[in-house]
């Protein structure tokens, strides 16, 4: 019975969120707006899509977010949670010393299957409705990025301080 159910919850993992990789061809352009340098801007679109390839190997994640959440929380992997590759992104961004602010934003805050978290780029002390979103955690691991307020599926709002 205990493997049906299992069995079940897996197929409506898959079902309920597929798999699509965005198109990550606007990065740079949509950094230009943060990053008052061109050549900034470009080191950094190509840093943050490095980071999210050396992280989907590391964490062997799925295209399907919440697949990645299932086996985190029965143990099988260890990480990979929204929160996780937020923070790892932007630790990995800070030790660059790029021109940018780092915060982190959530939705659905305190909802346990809804909560989503991630890492928003601000150019130098600007406030976080300024910033770009940047999500590895939707796609599994491959680069999503919007304007803070022109993300369709969430609504987002600041959590903690600038980091």
């Amino acid at each position: 019975m205990l493997k049906k159910v299992i069995f079940l919850c897996v197929i409506f993992l898959f079902i309920s969120c597929g798999a699509k990789t965005p198109n990550v061809s606007g990065l740079e352009v949509t950094l230009n707006e943060v990053v008052n340098d061109k050549n900034e801007a470009k080191i950094l679109a190509s840093d943050i899509t490095e980071f999210s390839r050396v992280i989907k190997n590391e964490y062997r994640l799925s295209p399907y977010a919440n697949l990645n959440n299932f086996l985190i929380n029965i143990g099988v992997k260890k990480r990979g949670l929204c929160w996780q590759l937020a923070y790892d992104l932007i630790n990995h961004l800070k030790k660059k010393n790029y021109s940018i602010d780092y915060y982190i934003a959530g939705a659905n805050i305190n909802s346990y299957f809804k909560e989503h978290n991630v890492a928003v780029l601000t150019c130098k002390k600007c406030k976080i409705e300024q910033g770009i979103i940047i999500d590895l955690w939707r796609y599994g691991g491959e680069v999503y990025f919007a304007k803070f307020y022109e993300d369709e599926k969430f609504k987002w709002k600041q959590r903690g301080g600038k980091r």
